[in-house]
């Protein structure tokens, strides 16, 4: 009985013996079990040449290593290794201390059926789903990767999307995951270190592919979520792409990136997403993808950029440098800007998008559409700019410096070299200014203040129009067609205005022009214009026009010779309202200083638009004529030596007819010679020089009343032609009117074609109304002797040379019989006699009353054959 123990003892050895020994033969069994169950099962899944090398599983250490696993051609993984705690499975909690898996090659494809299937593995939907009553009260299963590192895999995705090619070439050189213990809120912290080299991704008829992708950086874990990837929250992650590219299925280039590097990347628990820093280099789009032109920059960075889960995305701040646009609009327009930066950007995902500022330098255009001008702008500083939702803009303030605006005029025949040369110069602006710009769509808004300063105009071939100090355009609205201006401002005008010698206004007719498609007239507009002559295509009202004091033009016509030359400085220009559209009237106050002394001053009404009209009055004091003498020349073929005018008239223009009645006072006039021939001085009743002498006062000035008329919108005929034939007209009529006032009641100065002989040869030259003598006699009667001195005062006055032609009538030699006697008849010698007598009588009547001999010339006497009509005479031709 005492073997008893003993031989139970042995017997629990050998049983512990043996279960140990089995446990050995079990544990150095199970990495073989292991592997050839796995094997089965990857050829049960459809991989039909399924092999690993070895396995190695520690049950005590929880690791697990698989090395040379092959599962037909889309699946190699040259070696695995896992080690998990096995305590944390109680409470259906997976711990994983480490996951490793080095080299390998994976690819995921579908098959003809449209399956996945994970190399030769079918990925059956439905293998793992669990029931609900497998679920039913039964928490979810956790899983926490301490460390996980995956390195020189090769992923391929090979299938369909939308029925259009998937396809995605991922090499991983690196993956690390790496675990932190929690924080005192309770969430884990997660290291983060991923790199790619070339990956070529195929979806939605796209080719996107980069040669380098590197992250690395912080992920967080949400302690209370029990789903780990739900509870993943990015950090302070770094991700880097190098060279991207964008192609269609084509091999067309879209868009690409030298690089894009994005720093502080972070995914919250609200679902925001944020960035520190965006940082694209190089990045370009061709016409290929936007179809209107290519674009690029050099570099691109945004910072503290935030996307909230509803969308709404905001930046810090945006720069861009060297940002460059191709091939606009269809066409060969380029624009290139140096540099770009906005701050506090919020983009709304209802559209509305709010700016607190924008800034732009060095921008340059070329061959924009239309007549390929060239743009130049130094800056461009916009502020507060909101644009809502339904396309209304507000902006706080817009800043231009430094505009420029040139037009290339290059014939066929120009070199490269001239081209550069030939540059039409259109506009230059030292500085734009508006304030409180709001808008609504793109045909109504307005804005409190528009300044322009330093304007310079136009200018081509070496003429120029000039410069404008400043603009100032305050409280303008804008409503369909309809612009309402409430005060406009010019300062500094410094203006030059010339005509050339062809007629042809210097810089504006030379303009090269644009090619713009023109505008087919609709029947309907027709009709409006046929009705409404004040309509018009659009209206523009301005309250209140305003040119400052000392702003000037310089005017020169070279169109007349010799050529017109004044300047023009205001004192005062003032029109309110100005009303394009033709429905108000405004009244016009303007004073100028016109060269070194004159002055001009227009007052009145003008109504301007498609049918303009004014009612004004003009006052031109000391203007010197000699600057005239251009415009006289040609009509009166003498040029104007010295003399100063002053004029007062009142000028009305309505349905395109100008009525206009002028005071002239012609002060110290001196003509001289000209080359031209002055052909509507024939209409003249006398010489010019004449005719001016005639109405000269008792100072030497001419008073003239110089009524204007006639039709402005006739094509060939301008203001100077109708000015000038009123002119000659009025001197004309005035000398007559002067010369019949001074010999009333006895006689005046009458034309050749007026009288009824027309003996005199020089039938040309003005004369007097003949002296008339009784028949047969010589002796001047008491009235023609009271004639004779009208005609010596007006001699003596006006300085006039008299030509004195005695005239007998052949109805004097027939013998005639009287009362007292029989007159015998008289011999053609008696009669020439007789008209000889008759000259010398009135000669000596007019030298008695002091008029000097030189001004009196005699002509050879004349008989007149007329019997009825004639009447004896002494015919007098002024000279």
């Amino acid at each position: 009985m005492s073997d008893t123990p003993k031989a139970q003892r042995y017997r629990w050895l050998i049983w512990v013996c043996s279960l140990l020994l089995l446990s050995v033969i079990l544990l150095s069994l199970l990495p073989e079990v292991l592997r050839v169950g796995a094997q089965h099962w990857l050829r049960d899944h459809g991989a039909v040449q399924a092999q690993i090398e070895d396995i190695d599983f520690n049950p005590f250490t929880g690791s697990f290593v698989l090395v040379g696993l092959n599962a037909g051609k889309g699946m190699h993984v040259r070696r695995l290794s896992v080690k998990v705690d096995w305590l944390p499975l109680l409470k259906r909690k997976v711990l994983i201390h480490s996951l490793h898996l080095h080299g390998g090659d994976l690819r995921v494809q579908q098959d003809a059926h449209g399956v996945w299937q994970f190399g030769s593995i079918r990925l059956d939907d439905t293998a793992g789903e669990a029931t609900p009553e497998a679920d039913a009260g039964s928490p979810d299963w956790q899983v926490a990767p301490a460390d996980v590192q995956f390195s020189d895999i090769n992923l391929h995705l090979e299938g369909r999307l939308s029925d259009k090619p998937l396809s995605l070439s991922l090499p991983i050189q690196l993956l690390t995951l790496h675990l932190r213990g929690a924080d005192a809120s309770g969430r884990h912290g997660m290291s983060l270190r991923f790199q790619t080299g070339p990956v070529d991704l195929i979806i939605a008829g796209y080719n996107l592919a980069y040669t380098t992708l590197e992250t690395d950086g912080d992920i967080r874990l949400d302690a209370g979520n029990q789903d780990l990837l739900t509870g993943l929250r990015t950090g302070t992650l770094r991700v880097g792409l190098g060279r991207v590219s964008l192609k269609d299925m084509d091999g067309v280039q879209l868009a690409s990136l030298e690089s894009v590097d994005i720093r502080d990347l972070g995914v919250h628990m609200d679902g925001k997403v944020t960035a520190g820093m965006v940082d694209l280099v190089a990045p370009k789009v061709t016409d290929a993808l936007t179809g209107n032109g290519a674009m690029g920059a050099k570099a691109v960075k945004l910072q503290n950029v935030h996307v909230a889960a509803n969308g709404k995305v905001s930046v810090a701040s945006l720069s861009l440098d060297s940002v460059t646009a191709s091939d606009m609009n269809k066409s060969s327009a380029n624009v290139s800007v140096d540099r770009v930066k906005a701050q506090q950007i919020t983009v709304d995902p209802t559209g509305a998008i709010e700016m607190a500022q924008l800034e732009a330098g060095g921008v340059r255009a070329n061959n924009l559409p239309g007549n390929g001008d060239q743009m130049k702008l130094e800056q461009l500083l916009l502020k507060s700019v909101a644009v809502d939702a339904k396309q209304q803009v507000r902006l706080a303030s817009l800043a231009l410096s430094k505009l420029q605006l040139e037009r290339p005029s290059v014939s066929a025949t120009d070199s490269r070299r001239s081209a550069r040369n030939n540059i039409v110069k259109l506009v230059a602006v030292d500085e734009i200014k508006l304030n409180k710009l709001h808008m609504t769509g793109v045909e109504s808004g307005g804005f409190d203040q528009l300044l322009v300063n330093g304007w310079t105009l136009p200018a081509v071939g070496g003429h120029a129009m000039g410069r404008i100090g400043s603009v100032k355009v305050t409280q303008a609205a804008m409503k369909a067609d309809s612009y309402h201006v409430k005060r406009l401002q010019f300062a500094g005008l410094d203006l030059h205005i010339e005509r050339l010698k062809d007629g042809k206004i210097a810089v504006l007719d030379k303009l090269p022009a644009g090619s713009a498609p023109e505008k087919e007239s609709t029947g309907a507009s027709h009709k409006v214009a046929a009705s409404d002559p004040h309509q018009s295509a659009s209206q523009l009202l301005v309250d209140e026009l305003i040119v400052a004091k000392g702003s000037r033009a310089e005017v020169r016509d070279a169109s007349v010779l010799p050529a017109f030359d004044t300047r023009m400085v205001v004192e005062k220009m003032r029109l309110a309202p100005l009303d394009l559209s033709g429905k108000r009237k405004g009244s016009l106050d303007m004073r100028l200083k016109l060269g070194e002394s004159g002055q001009l001053v227009v007052t009145g009404k003008v109504r301007p638009g498609p049918s303009p009209a004014t009612q004004l009055k003009v006052s031109l004091k000391r203007f010197k004529m000699p600057e005239l003498s251009g415009y006289i020349e040609p009509d009166f073929g003498k040029s104007i030596r010295t003399g100063q005018l002053d004029l007062d008239s009142t000028v009305s223009i309505a349905d395109g007819h100008i009525d206009s009645a002028n005071k002239l006072m012609l002060r110290g006039l001196t003509l001289g010679d000209s080359a031209q021939q002055g052909t509507a001085t024939q209409g003249l009743t006398m010489p010019l020089g004449m005719s001016l002498d005639m109405l000269r006062d008792g100072r030497g000035d001419i008073a003239l009343d110089v009524p204007v008329k006639g039709l402005l919108n006739d094509p060939d005929i301008n203001i100077h032609d109708i000015i000038n034939k009123a002119l000659l007209s009025s001197l004309s009529s005035g000398a007559m009117t002067y010369a019949a006032l001074v010999l009333q009641p006895y006689g005046s100065i009458v034309l050749a074609a007026n009288l009824a002989s027309g003996m005199i040869s020089d039938a040309a030259k003005p004369r007097l109304t003949p002296i008339i003598f009784e028949p047969r006699s010589s002796a001047l009667t008491a009235p023609m002797a009271e004639y004779a001195g009208k005609i010596a005062g007006l001699m003596k006055e006006k300085g006039l040379r008299l030509q004195i032609c005695g005239v007998a009538t052949s109805g004097e030699g027939v013998a005639v019989a009287t009362d007292q006697a029989q007159a015998p008849a008289m011999s053609e010698q008696q009669l020439l006699e007789l008209a000889t007598a008759r000259s010398n009588h009135v000669q000596e009547a007019i030298a008695s009353h002091g008029v000097k001999a030189d001004q009196l010339f005699g002509c050879r006497p004349q008989i007149d054959a007329e019997k009825k009509k004639a009447k004896p005479r002494v015919e007098l031709l002024l000279d």
